[in-house]
Parts: C-alpha cells; sequence; structure tokens
C-alpha cells in the first residue's frame, strides 16, 4: 500500500530513495541468507572434527547444503 501511494505521488526524488532503500534491504536479506549457509557449514565441520559422526552431529551440514543447494535448483524448475 505505501509502494503504491509513493509511486503515486510522482515525487521523484522520493521514488529513487524508496527504489534505493528496497534494493539494499533486499541484497541485505540475500546476504544475511548466504551467511548463515557458511556459518552452519563451518559449525558442522568444527563438529566433524571432534565429536563423532552421529546423524544428529551431522544435521547443522545437512542443512547447510539444504540452504546452498535447494534455491538453485528451484530456479531451475
Amino acid at each position: 500500500m505505501l509502494a503504491i501511494t509513493i509511486l503515486g505521488s510522482n515525487i521523484h526524488w522520493l521514488i529513487i530513495i524508496s527504489g534505493t532503500l528496497f534494493v539494499l534491504l533486499i541484497l541485505l536479506i540475500g546476504l544475511i541468507f548466504t551467511l548463515q549457509a557458511f556459518l552452519l557449514l563451518w559449525d558442522a565441520w568444527i563438529m566433524w572434527r571432534r565429536e563423532s559422526h552421529t546423524l544428529a552431529n551431522m544435521l547443522t551440514l545437512y542443512l547447510g547444503l539444504a540452504i546452498l543447494i535447494l534455491p538453485k535448483t528451484s530456479l531451475h524448475s
């Protein structure tokens, strides 16, 4: 609703600022999502070295790989 109001106002500086903030927010969310996957893989690597190789200890590995792989496969379908 706010986006429609801003675009309908025809105030160019407001549209540019709002659009820029929106793009930066989307990029920040994507960066956080990617960093989360790498932190999970790092945790899995530490867990793999220090503890036993059970399914419970490998859940962060599977979750980190899923976060990295699944968005790429969903783009192709």
